[in-house]
């Protein structure tokens, strides 16, 4: 990204803050970082040009998200709470406006939304969860549970070859509808098991046929920082089976939870 004109504004996100204030914290590629009140809520912002950060270069694209996310841990350790914003949220000047001007308004427009999250989200954090699952070991339950399977496998081994070529396509839709009906019922399991633990939880449908060890279940999980090792127990449990593995982390900023509905790009 070249530095061009700075009369657009990069947010990080929003404070509990009720003064115009610089931070010792250096923003994305050294920008000072500072705050730009309404009421009591703050914009944590730096000068930036119109177009957003990119390049062709994945490791300075990495930098920059590192950097993003590095100024929002400075924020939570100073504030401790948080509505973060994406990275490359930007707000542009206009005919009319300057870009501080856009984000004043914008903030005085989205006040109640802004401040009730605050509220909400106090004392909150954001953690992933994912749950892979062995296809190979996933089958073998299924065959060793199902009885329209056992019996189908044995009908196939009575079969001349080409009776059985046949029936060999339909065990195959029977496994694939029995691993999904398995996949549901195991999902469902688990997404209550988790929700009893949690504020909030949000799920991706991200499920894939393909790999020998796809991913079953990815959550976003909202809950007190203090509950994490309840959490944590509910998932080691479901490590322990040998089909699943769990991959945990955080905590983040509630990214999945934050509502800034209308910031980017204006």
């Amino acid at each position: 990204m070249t530095s061009g004109n700075q009369c657009s504004l990069y947010m990080y996100g929003i404070v509990r803050e009720s003064s115009r204030r610089s931070f010792e914290t250096e923003g994305i590629e050294g920008s000072n970082v500072f705050s730009i009140p309404e009421r009591d809520v703050a914009a944590v912002t730096h000068k930036c040009g119109d177009e957003p950060y990119q390049s062709k270069e994945d490791s300075v694209v990495k930098g920059w998200v590192k950097k993003h996310q590095e100024v929002l841990d400075k924020l939570i350790n100073e504030y401790g709470d948080l509505l973060p914003s994406r990275f490359n949220t930007i707000f542009h000047s206009t005919d009319e406006r300057s870009a501080e001007e856009v984000v004043r308004q914008w903030l005085a427009d989205n006040y109640q939304s802004v401040s009730d999250q605050l509220d909400d989200l106090a004392g909150k954090k954001e953690y992933g969860v994912i749950i892979y699952y062995n296809k190979s070991l996933a089958a073998e339950e299924i065959a060793e549970e199902s009885s329209e399977v056992a019996e189908m496998e044995e009908r196939i081994e009575e079969m001349s070859s080409g009776r059985a070529y046949m029936y060999k396509q339909k065990l195959s839709k029977l496994r694939r509808q029995k691993l999904s009906e398995w996949l549901d019922s195991r999902e469902q399991e688990f997404l209550a098991e988790i929700s009893n633990v949690v504020s909030e939880v949000q799920a991706e449908d991200l499920r894939s046929k393909d790999e020998d060890f796809p991913v079953m279940l990815k959550l976003s999980c909202l809950l007190d920082s203090e509950c994490e090792d309840v959490l944590g127990e509910v998932l080691e449990e479901i490590n322990e089976e040998s089909k699943f593995n769990v991959r945990f982390t955080g905590p983040w900023p509630p990214f999945s939870f934050a509502d800034l509905g209308g910031a980017n790009g204006r």
